[in-house]
C-alpha cells in the first residue's frame, strides 16, 4: 500500500466498517462542482481539532482515486443517491457521482505526520516529500519521470504532459474524437493539517516563509490539479506576495458556507446515533452539543461523541487529546485589556461581543482580547453566533460541559485567576447551603463570589453581581440545566435550575435584586407566579431572594420552599 499515492481507499473501508461512521459523502457533490474551476478548485475547511478533517479527508482519497475501485463502497452512500435524484430531477444536469468516481490519482500528505517526521524542519521535509512521493510515481509511471524532474512539481508536470500527449496523439488518430469527460493525467491533492508548520514553529518567520514557498511551487498554475484540499484548524494566513494562498477559497468555523453541515455531526445524526445505541440524546446535547455555525446549523463534537458511544460513558474526550491544558494556560493569562473579566463571564454562561475581523489567523499576533478570543473559536473552546449588529462581530458562549470542565481545569490552576477558582471551589457548599436553606451562609457565599469574580470597576454594576452570582452557584450545572435571563435595565437578574432528568433534587429558582430587599426578590417570584412556570415540582422547589446594596455593599438571602 502507497503512502502518498493514492493511499486511503483501504482506511475509508476499515472506517465504513467500523460501526459509528455517519454518511457525510454528499460533500462530494460540492466538490465535483469545483473540479477544474480555476476560481473555485483550490479549498481549505478549517475546523477545530478532532472534529473529522481527517476522515471526510480520507473519504475524498478513497473516491477519486484511480486505482481504487471503489463503487462498491460509494454506491450505497447518500452521494451516490442524491446525485442519482439531482440528474433525474434536472435533464440536463451531470452524474457528476460517476462522473469523478475513481478518475484521479489522488496524493495525500499528512502534514503534521510528515513534519513531525522530518525533525519539524522544512528542507527536510521537503526532501522526504520528494523522495517518498517521487519513488511512488516512478513506480506507477514507469519511464515518464526522468533524472532531470528533481522537485515535486516537475515530477507531477511529467506526469500530466505525458497523458496530454497520448490523449491528443489519440484524438489526432481516430478523427478528433468527443472528448473524454475527465481530463487524464490530472491530480487531487488533499493536504490534511497543512497549518501544522505555522503551529508547531510559530515565531520562526524563516521556516514558515520557506513551507509557504513550497507549496506555491507546488500549488501556484499547475495544470496537474484537478483539485487541492487543505484542512487545518486555522484559516490561511496571509503572507505577503504569497499568492499561492490567496488562491484558496476558506470556510472556517466561523464562516462555513455550503460546508457547515459537515463541519461536525448534526443533531439530527447524533440522535440517530443515540437511538442504535440506547444512549440519552438529551445527555449526549449536553456534553457536546453547542456549536453553531452558518445558519443555525448545531453540531457536535465528532470525537467525542464516538467516544461516547464506544466506552457507554460521557466523559470529556475531546479535550484530552493532546496538551490541551497548557496551551490554553499560554492564551489566558495574556495580559490584554478586559481578557480576564470577558473569560470568567463566559465561565458564568454569559456571552460576549467580539469583532474577528482583524484577527491575523496565527498563533502569535494578538494585539487585544477579541484576538484571544477569535482564536479559542477556532480551537473549539468557544462557539459564535454572528451579531446583528454587524457581518464582522460574533457573540461568543462555551459551547457546552465538555469545554467548561477544560476551562474549569485550566482557571483552578492559572494564577492570574486565583480569585476565581476560590469562588468555583466553594460553589458545591453554596449549593448545599441554599439546599438545607441556611440564608446566611448563602448570603455570605454570594458575597465572596461577588468580591472573588468582579473587579473593583464593575463591582457595583447588575451584570457583574449576576455574573458573580452564576459562578456562586458553577457547580449545579453537573446536576441541573441552567436558564439565565440577563438583567434587562430594571434591576434584576434571574436563574432558574431544572434538575437533569433521572435526578432526584428539587429546583432552584433565584431571583436578584439590585438595590432593593431581599423581601422584594421573594415578593417578586410570587408575584409573577413563577412557580406556576414549574408547577411539575411543586412540593419540590426552592425559591431565593437574594439582594445587594450597593451603599452598603451587604448581601441578603431569603429562602422558601414551593
Amino acid at each position: 500500500m502507497a503512502v502518498y499515492l493514492n493511499p486511503t481507499h483501504q482506511v475509508f473501508e476499515r472506517r465504513l466498517k467500523s460501526g459509528h461512521w455517519v454518511d457525510k459523502s454528499p460533500v462530494l457533490l460540492e466538490l465535483n462542482g469545483r473540479i477544474n474551476d480555476e476560481d473555485l478548485k483550490y479549498i481549505c475547511i478549517s475546523r477545530p481539532r478532532r472534529f473529522g478533517k481527517t476522515v471526510t479527508a480520507e473519504m475524498l482519497g478513497a473516491y477519486y482515486d484511480k486505482e481504487a475501485n471503489s463503487a462498491w463502497l460509494f454506491d450505497p452512500l447518500q452521494v451516490a443517491i442524491l446525485g442519482s435524484q439531482i440528474k433525474e430531477r434536472e435533464q440536463d444536469t451531470e452524474d457528476t457521482y460517476h462522473k469523478h468516481l475513481n478518475r484521479y490519482e489522488v496524493i495525500f500528505i499528512s502534514m503534521a505526520t510528515e513534519y513531525s517526521s522530518a525533525g519539524n524542519c522544512v528542507a527536510k521535509l521537503k526532501e522526504r516529500l520528494e523522495q517518498g512521493i517521487g519513488t511512488e510515481l516512478r513506480e506507477r509511471f514507469p519511464g515518464v519521470i526522468g533524472t532531470e524532474h528533481v522537485k515535486l512539481w516537475d515530477m507531477l508536470t511529467a506526469v500530466y504532459q505525458q497523458y496530454q500527449s497520448q490523449y491528443s496523439a489519440a484524438k489526432k488518430a481516430a478523427g478528433a474524437p468527443q472528448a473524454e469527460q475527465v481530463p487524464p493525467g490530472q491530480f487531487v491533492l488533499i493536504i490534511d493539517e497543512w497549518d501544522c508548520v505555522m503551529r508547531v514553529s510559530r515565531g520562526n518567520e524563516a521556516e514558515i516563509k520557506a513551507y509557504l514557498d513550497f507549496l506555491r511551487d507546488l500549488l501556484k498554475d499547475r495544470g496537474y490539479l484537478a483539485l487541492a484540499y487543505m484542512t487545518g484548524i486555522l484559516p490561511v494566513k496571509k503572507y505577503g506576495d504569497h499568492s499561492a494562498l490567496n488562491t484558496f477559497r476558506e470556510y472556517s468555523i466561523l464562516s462555513p458556507g455550503r460546508f457547515a453541515p459537515y463541519m461536525g455531526l448534526t443533531e439530527e445524526e447524533v440522535m440517530t446515533l443515540c437511538n442504535a445505541h440506547s444512549l440519552s440524546f438529551e445527555e449526549m446535547s449536553r456534553w457536546y452539543d453547542g456549536y453553531t455555525v452558518g445558519e443555525a446549523v448545531h453540531i457536535f463534537n465528532p470525537n467525542s461523541v464516538i467516544n461516547a458511544l464506544t466506552e457507554r460513558k460521557f466523559s470529556s474526550y475531546w479535550t484530552k487529546t493532546e496538551s490541551s491544558s497548557e496551551a490554553l494556560g499560554i492564551y489566558l493569562r495574556l495580559n490584554f485589556k478586559g481578557l480576564r473579566d470577558a473569560i470568567v463571564r463566559l465561565l458564568a454562561g454569559g456571552e460576549e461581543l467580539i469583532d474577528t475581523q482583524s484577527f491575523e489567523n496565527d498563533l502569535t499576533s494578538f494585539k487585544n482580547r477579541d484576538h484571544v478570543l477569535t482564536l479559542l473559536v477556532h480551537l473549539g473552546y468557544l462557539t459564535a453566533t454572528p451579531a446583528e449588529s454587524s457581518y464582522r462581530k460574533f457573540r461568543v458562549r462555551v459551547p457546552n460541559r465538555e469545554v467548561r470542565e477544560e476551562l474549569e481545569a485550566v482557571i483552578l490552576d492559572e494564577k492570574k485567576y486565583t480569585k476565581t477558582a476560590a469562588a468555583l471551589r466553594g460553589a458545591d457548599k453554596l449549593l448545599e447551603a441554599l439546599q438545607r436553606g441556611d440564608e446566611q451562609a448563602v448570603a455570605r457565599g454570594v458575597a465572596r463570589a461577588h468580591e472573588q469574580c468582579c473587579s473593583v470597576l464593575t463591582y457595583n454594576d447588575e451584570n457583574s453581581l449576576a455574573c458573580a452570582l452564576t459562578l456562586a452557584f458553577y457547580s449545579a450545572r453537573d446536576h441541573y440545566t441552567l436558564i439565565r435571563e440577563l438583567p434587562s435595565g430594571k434591576g434584576f437578574a434571574d436563574l432558574v435550575f431544572i434538575p437533569h432528568p433521572g435526578e432526584d433534587l428539587p429546583a432552584l429558582l433565584l431571583e436578584l435584586k439590585y438595590d432593593r430587599s431581599a423581601e422584594t426578590a421573594l415578593s417578586q417570584i410570587k408575584d409573577k407566579h413563577y412557580p406556576q412556570a414549574l408547577e411539575a415540582y411543586r412540593g419540590n422547589l426552592i425559591l431565593a431572594g437574594i439582594s445587594y446594596d450597593p451603599k452598603t455593599k451587604e448581601h441578603t438571602c431569603l429562602i422558601e420552599r414551593g
